[in-house]
């Protein structure tokens, strides 16, 4: 894997209407001849930002100016199968304050853009396209998929592509869909069965916990008895989608955001969503961290203890379809949360703030799952894939993210190969630190499987961003606002 990061800011920070199906605004002459080259009349500032990435990390540089450059020829061939993973976390931002939902989930204009340069690495010399390209994603359970690819654009997309004889593929990878008022979820038509079990064993980060800490794996809104039939003493497994797994390049198009569990959500964090069942994804650990016992809250109370039992009770009572019986024994949960919290002042809950020891470990196996899973599911020893790693900055989402950021107008497109580097990159971009970001600070720790010798080689059009093996500086930085659970 490359070790560079390339950071274009483009001259705008908006995006382009769907009306031209994001096309770019100048022909450019590596497009020419494809069916998929018309221009659009108005400014397409996205697309030159997706471009000037792939420049400035060198692809095809031989060719670089000419009609025969093919940036993504060295990662993708005719005949390949290659998705596109953006995020599309949820249908709508729960903060109404937070200017809309393009801070929210990777904008369709970031992927058409990429979209024409897969197009082109799959056609050969003859101008014959061959291959499958799938845009898919897993996002919440509780997400409206066909409402968010319809107002967001990705609907119309997707149409014009296929009407240029392109057989794009616009997937869901949930296997469950659920719909709730925010106390208990229901289940919405029949469980699919997409997606290969991969088993990790003790290559996962969760084979070094203690029994009891095994016992405590959770996640919100979720069967505790489900989990851990995949994560236990000598069992470590995902369901991943069959779309990840047949493919032969992922291109991993994330939305930056600050995340309540995480601290950020950036290109290993975005691998979440490869993942078709979310009760096979530890988020936080049950009890409080001054415990020693897990990592929910920070300091001890029978009353969070109590709202624990009652919640653990309430999600099997929803799996098992009672869910009027859940609906009661969240009454309870809810009357033990606010009584723990105005007696212990505890500001921290459900693992969402910076003591979370739990979801790096997961981050870490799906990135680990993504590299090294063959076709059939099983962990080999080489790389099994090319991934390449992309940012959609233009707007990006700070504060209360994932699901109710604020817009952070940032104008910026990036990309690299190296998920850590990059993850690392984008955090000081951001104006965080990535050693407080667990998913990046423990990574660096185990070397060689995702971190090289040494710092991301960053390019930019920005002076003070191009800084070679240097780091970007915090004045240089967007400053965004953390998570209010990250706030130390």
């Amino acid at each position: 894997m490359k070790n560079e990061v390339a950071i274009y800011k483009i001259e705008k920070s908006e995006y382009p209407s769907p009306e031209e199906y994001f096309r770019p605004h100048k022909a450019y002459p590596e497009m020419e001849g494809l069916p998929v080259s018309s221009c659009s009349k108005r400014p397409n500032y996205v697309y030159d930002g997706v471009r000037n990435t792939l420049l400035m990390l060198g692809y095809d540089k031989e060719n670089i100016g000419t009609k025969n450059w093919n940036p993504l020829r060295g990662l993708i061939s005719p005949g390949q199968s290659v998705v596109l993973k953006p995020n599309l976390v949820m249908h709508r931002n729960q903060n109404e304050a937070g200017k809309g939902r393009e801070c929210l989930y990777t904008h369709p204009s970031v992927v058409a853009a990429v979209l024409d340069y897969v197009i082109l690495a799959m056609t050969d010399e003859a101008g014959i396209f061959s291959g499958s390209i799938v845009v898919g994603d897993a996002p919440l359970q509780s997400c409206d998929f066909e409402r968010l690819v319809r107002e967001s654009g990705y609907a119309r997309l997707i149409c014009y592509y296929r009407k240029k004889g392109y057989a794009v593929q616009l997937k869901d990878f949930r296997n469950v869909r659920v719909a709730g008022d925010g106390w208990v979820y229901k289940k919405q038509g029949k469980d699919r069965q997409n997606g290969i079990v991969v088993s990790l064993g003790n290559r996962s980060n969760f084979s070094r916990l203690s029994p009891e800490r095994m016992r405590r794996l959770r996640i919100t809104n979720y069967d505790p008895g489900i989990l851990k039939k995949h994560h236990s003493r000598t069992v470590h497994e995902y369901r991943i989608a069959d779309e990840i797994l047949k493919a032969d390049a992922v291109i991993n198009i994330s939305k930056p955001k600050t995340h309540r569990k995480a601290g950020v959500t950036i290109a290993m964090k975005n691998l979440v969503g490869i993942n078709a069942n979310k009760e096979y994804l530890p988020h936080h650990t049950a009890g409080s961290w001054k415990s020693g016992k897990g990592d929910e809250y920070l300091h001890t109370n029978i009353f969070f203890s109590l709202a624990g039992f009652f919640l653990d009770w309430k999600n099997t009572a929803a799996q098992q379809e009672h869910y009027m019986l859940a609906r009661m024994i969240h009454f309870f949960a809810g009357f033990c949360n606010v009584t723990g919290r105005k007696f212990a002042k505890e500001p921290y809950r459900e693992g969402s703030w910076y003591g979370n020891d739990t979801i790096w470990r997961t981050i870490y196996d799906l990135n680990n799952i993504i590299l090294f899973a063959d076709r059939q599911g099983n962990i080999r020893d080489s790389i099994q894939r090319n991934v390449l790693h992309i940012a959609d900055m233009v707007i990006a989402g700070e504060g209360d993210g994932p699901l109710a950021p604020s817009a952070k107008e940032c104008g910026v497109i990036a990309a690299g190969e190296n998920a850590a580097l990059f993850d690392e990159c984008i955090c000081a971009l951001m104006g965080i630190d990535g050693q407080s970001i667990p998913s990046i600070r423990h990574l660096r720790d185990k070397g060689r499987l995702f971190f090289p010798a040494g710092q991301a080689e960053v390019a930019s059009n920005r002076q003070e961003w191009n800084t070679g093996e240097g780091q970007i500086k915090p004045v240089d930085s967007f400053q965004f606002e953390p998570n209010p659970g990250w706030m130390r």
